[in-house]
């Protein structure tokens, strides 16, 4: 469920295919969007602390986590890379959600498509996946932040 949170209630957005109108209330928002949104902030914002002209590398960034941490990076004026699997989910990460780049780590070329997305190396990961995804991010030269 997505919602708009107001001066006096909670109007629900979409409560999901065959819900009744207005049948999620305050604890189907948190449940549904609460999570991510919540997993998101803490690591983007409160640990990560993306600063103007950063480089942001987002695993899984057409997840629900991932989605929201691209786009507060975003915020923030961080040139924002995806990673994500299927080309039309690059292509969602993009032209949806706003990010500058989105890379498939199905690619054989995913270690040199990497490097050309973030010449300048990566300042911050936001990972939601671990493995080959996070080994090779952490290959990538010139790490801002130790």
């Amino acid at each position: 469920m997505i919602a708009i949170i107001g001066s006096k209630a909670m109007k629900p957005l979409f409560a999901g295919a065959g819900a009744a109108p207005g049948a999620a209330g305050a604890a189907g928002a948190a449940g549904a969007a609460g999570a991510a949104a919540t997993a998101a902030y803490a690591g983007m914002i409160l640990q990560c602390e993306p600063k103007p002209g950063e480089t942001t590398v987002v695993s899984a960034a057409s997840g629900g986590v991932g989605q929201i941490a691209g786009q507060l990076a975003r915020l923030k004026g961080c040139r924002v890379v995806g990673i994500a699997g299927r080309e039309e989910k690059c292509r969602y990460v993009v032209e949806e959600l706003g990010f500058d780049t989105c890379i498939s780590h199905l690619s054989p070329s995913f270690v040199q498509d990497l490097k050309a997305a973030c010449p300048d190396g990566i300042d911050i990961y936001s990972r939601t996946l671990v493995g080959r995804c996070l080994r090779r991010c952490c290959r990538c030269p010139s790490w801002a932040r130790g």
